[in-house]
């Protein structure tokens, strides 16, 4: 498991949090290797702007 965590840490850049534009809480960036990967994956062609549904854990 510590080496499937140490693979997606290098994978990752940075993660920027930033205030929502709308409404409350953040909206995520993730920037690197792993977030081209998860556009190709998903055949995005560009960034992904939808914001993932609220959830209280």
């Amino acid at each position: 498991m510590e080496v499937v965590k140490e693979a997606l840490r290098a994978l990752v850049e940075r993660i920027v949090l930033t205030p929502a534009a709308e409404g409350t809480g953040l909206d995520l960036t993730l920037e690197g290797d792993l977030a081209g990967l998860l556009c190709q994956a998903a055949g995005a062609e560009g960034p992904n702007t939808k914001k993932a549904p609220d959830r209280v854990l």
